[in-house]
């Protein structure tokens, strides 16, 4: 079976890094063209919807994050608190 090479890079935290990380091995897995033992199903497909999962994940994180702060900053209330009264 063959190895994946590991990253030369520091390891980061984070989930874009995740992401990167999941992109470069999907990368590896398609050029050595790795399946399955027994089925002999591809794994690139499967690496490449991780890598997917986990940039998407990443920028719906971000935007959310940058809406707590713009909320934060002019002090404008959320959606949720909107339809609240005291």
């Amino acid at each position: 079976m063959n190895q994946i090479p590991a990253s030369p890079e520091p390891p980061r935290s984070g989930l874009a890094r995740t992401a990167q990380t999941a992109a470069g091995t999907c990368a590896a897995i398609a050029r050595y063209g790795d399946t399955t033992p027994f089925l002999k199903i591809p794994m690139a497909p499967i690496a490449l919807f991780i890598a997917l999962c986990a940039a998407i994940s990443a920028l719906i994180f971000l935007m959310q994050a940058l809406r707590f702060w713009q909320h934060t900053i002019t002090g404008t209330p959320s959606t949720a608190q909107k339809g609240q009264t005291s």
